[in-house]
């Protein structure tokens, strides 16, 4: 539980640090918080309710659906080519 702890204290960071990057960073770095802050406010209290009616188990599943999901999105973002990444914004 200590590493998941840790990995996924890193996501906020690291998304928010990706969002700031390239054109329109400041609305990117807008909507990343912004649901950052709401899946703070209502990821314990729903995975609370799950695992008091389903159990501990089944309160995990969303968590690892969205880490399924954040590594299908990472992957298809892709890589940037190098000169793209040194264009004036």
């Amino acid at each position: 539980m200590l590493f998941w702890g840790i990995g996924a204290s890193l996501g906020f960071p690291l998304t928010v640090t990706a969002a700031g990057d390239g054109k329109n960073s400041a609305i990117r770095v807008t909507i990343a918080a912004t649901l950052g802050y709401l899946a703070f406010l209502v990821g314990p209290p729903g995975l609370g309710f799950i695992g008091e009616h389903a159990g501990l188990r089944m309160a995990m599943l969303p968590v690892l659906v969205m880490v399924l999901l954040a590594l299908v999105c990472a992957g298809a973002a892709g890589s940037r080519d190098a000169n793209e990444a040194d264009q004036p914004v």
